[in-house]
């Protein structure tokens, strides 16, 4: 898997303007985003969903725990992670 190092090397740029390209948060110049989109595509580059939350201090991720018995997940500890996903989106 392809990373920002890995596009930014073959861009010939910086890994903070391949950040900059992926969160359009500086302006870049055409020609510069051009190259660093095109080796994006090339390498098949993905984002990390962890490894940007991790950055960010923010995962996005809950989790829960709660005892198993009889070994399937229905009824309220379904619907119980139901609302607990629900809940979070609407803070979010």
């Amino acid at each position: 898997m392809a990373t920002m190092m890995d596009v930014a090397r073959r861009a010939r740029v910086s890994v903070a303007t391949v950040s900059f390209v992926l969160n359009n948060t500086k302006p870049i110049r055409p020609a510069t985003r051009e190259r660093v989109e095109k080796a994006i595509e090339e390498l098949g580059f993905r984002r990390n969903v962890l490894a940007r939350g991790l950055a960010g201090q923010q995962t996005r991720i809950l989790a829960l725990a709660m005892p198993m018995t009889g070994g399937s997940l229905g009824g309220t500890p379904l619907e119980l992670g139901i609302m607990a996903a629900a809940v979070a989106r609407e803070r979010d």
